[in-house]
């Protein structure tokens, strides 16, 4: 194998170094005019002197030392220094008869053609004089190094945020930290080994993972405490059923409450006061800093309606009205027509009135209502529209107010209609 003398070895490092001084530069002579992957040739990829170092020993290793600096002259056509230093080590080799670039063969191995088999990486990614050498380069590289980054922050952000891990989370943290640290300590140039008992060996970025991991302390024991107490509504003592208290920093839960609205949870972090209630669909904050026995009338009760005693008006209160024309149920049949007035009575009870009619008679039917005051009463569903109509205003003064209807009676027999049968009543409402 033709070697180079070592004033010919110094002088081409210094050249290649002014020639090449970025690694994109040697990359590309490489790739285009020699046909090698860089990662092979030249690993490191953190000092480029030590690059353009293992790229002449590549060459020379395998008697392709006059191809090579004969590629890298043609790549920077400019560079008198580089040319000239080729050109000295070009005549000396092939007038020796080593390698050459094309005119001359060697007298034993590979034709210069012919390339070499592939380096095989280092095991450990990062063993040897620099902790880069079987790591991605490139996009790959950016994209594994800023995920890494991301990890380390993510796991000492969460450190601070909340001290107390379980021992899943502790477990699922420590790795995730170690890889993140074994893919940056893959980018950067480091010499380590270490050992663990007789059981495993490592170097580079697996040394880094294996230091991180085995040598962080264990979590602490869980320091817990268990809370209890009674749920109950607002303004008073009576219990809640069906609640669940929860500790929301790691989603723990209570069973729900039973007919008397006590709830015991377990496995709290001690000091933990930050709670919340579910119950009936709806979330309460709670606050607990006694661990047992208290009460805590957070929970709101759905509002229920409650009705005053209804007014009852007489039926000769119903007049009829001779000018309307209402049509009867069969052919032949006549309807008649019907108008109550009246004005409520004062309102102290709730805002809500509701007023309704009652057709007593089975054979008097409520066949159509013509007119409702006030205006703003609403319709309210009954179970039979023909023997019963309701209403509803939402909000009345405490004065009362006026009250009209007007509608059609019929009957199921000949007979013509009459209001005796009718009952009105009226009453008031409240939400409690």
């Amino acid at each position: 194998m033709a070697q180079l003398k070592t004033d010919e070895r110094s002088a081409l490092h210094g050249a290649l170094m002014d020639a090449y001084p970025e690694r994109a530069d040697l990359e590309s002579l490489l790739q285009l005019r020699l046909g090698e992957k860089p990662a092979v040739v030249a690993p490191d990829r953190t000092r480029q002197d030590k690059a353009l170092l293992d790229t002449i020993n590549f060459f020379e290793k395998y008697n392709r030392i006059v191809e090579f600096v004969t590629a890298a002259a043609a790549d920077r056509p400019q560079d008198a220094v580089l040319a000239a230093i080729a050109q000295t080590i070009q005549q000396r080799l092939n007038g020796a008869g080593g390698a050459g670039g094309g005119s001359a063969s060697p007298p034993a191995g590979p034709p210069p053609a012919a390339k070499p088999p592939a380096a095989k990486p280092p095991a450990s990614g990062g063993g040897g004089d620099g902790g880069g050498g079987g790591a991605p380069t490139g996009g790959i590289a950016k994209v594994l190094v800023g995920f890494a980054i991301v990890i380390i922050v993510g796991v000492l952000v969460m450190s601070f945020a909340r001290p107390i891990f379980t021992a899943q989370q502790w477990g699922f943290a420590r790795t995730a930290f170690a890889f993140a640290c074994a893919v940056l300590a893959a980018y950067i140039p480091l010499k380590l080994d270490v050992k663990f008992g007789n059981w495993l060996a490592a170097t580079g970025a697996g040394a880094v993972f294996a230091i991180v991991f085995f040598a962080s302390p264990p979590p602490a024991p869980d320091a817990t405490m268990t809370v209890s107490g009674y749920i109950q509504y607002v303004g008073g003592t009576a219990p809640v059923a069906n609640a669940v208290v929860v500790y929301p920093q790691n989603n723990l839960k209570s069973n729900p409450t039973p007919a008397d609205g006590y709830f015991t949870l377990n496995g709290v972090p001690t000091g933990a006061t930050d709670f919340r209630v579910e119950a009936g669909g709806k979330v309460y904050a709670l606050k607990i800093e006694k661990a047992s026995g208290e009460g805590y009338p957070i929970v709101a009760r759905d509002p229920k309606p409650v009705d005053a005693t209804p007014i009852a008006l007489p039926a000769s209160n119903w007049a009829a009205v001779k000018r309307i024309t209402c049509p009867g149920n069969t052919p032949g049949q006549k309807g008649a027509a019907f108008k109550l007035t009246s004005s409520a009575a004062s309102n102290a009870f709730g805002p809500i009135l509701l007023f309704r009619v009652i057709s007593t008679d089975d054979k008097t039917r409520l066949a159509q209502v013509l007119e409702v005051k006030p205006d703003d009463a609403a319709s309210v569903s009954t179970p039979d529209p023909t023997h019963q109509r309701e209403w509803e205003v939402a909000a009345v003064p405490t004065t009362g107010v006026s009250l009209g209807v007007t509608l059609c009676l019929t009957r199921d027999d000949k007979q013509p209609p009459n209001a005796q049968g009718l009952r009105f009543e009226y009453w008031y409402r409240r939400m409690e």
